[in-house]
This record gives C-alpha cells, sequence and structure tokens, in this order.
C-alpha cells in the first residue's frame, strides 16, 4: 500500500471513528433522558472513544512521517 493509500486510509477511519462516537453519544444521552440505564452504553462509549484517539495518533504519526521524508528529500 503506497503512504497516500494509507493517509487516506488513516483519515477514514477518523472520520468514521467520529461518527461512531457521535452516535454512541447521542445513544447515551436517549437512555438517560428515557430513565434507562446507560452504563453498558456508556462502556461503550469509553472503548470507541479510545479507538477514535488510537486512529487520530496513527493518522498524526503517518502525516508526520510524510512531512519528514519530504523535508529530508529538500536537503
Amino acid at each position: 500500500m503506497s503512504e497516500t493509500n494509507d493517509i487516506d486510509t488513516a483519515a477514514r477511519h477518523v472520520v468514521d471513528g467520529h461518527r461512531i462516537v457521535d452516535r454512541q453519544r447521542r445513544l447515551v444521552d436517549r437512555l438517560i433522558a428515557h430513565g434507562h440505564d446507560a452504563s453498558d452504553a456508556r462502556y461503550t462509549l469509553d472503548l470507541f472513544t479510545r479507538t477514535l484517539a488510537i486512529f487520530e495518533d496513527h493518522l498524526r504519526e503517518l502525516l508526520a512521517a510524510r512531512r519528514y521524508v519530504q523535508r529530508s528529500r529538500l536537503g
């Protein structure tokens, strides 16, 4: 896989991750608003949030590596 494809894939993971976290956050809010136990949904939200942070870190690392390679090529 090329560097650009890796970055594109990582960026899609971040976008999808934000969408999933937002949806789960809304679910937690609805459960609470309707008086339901939201502990499992909160736990899942925490897992999704931590996974999103990993995706974001990975994207930042890929972008930093690309910048490093570009700078080293310039001399």
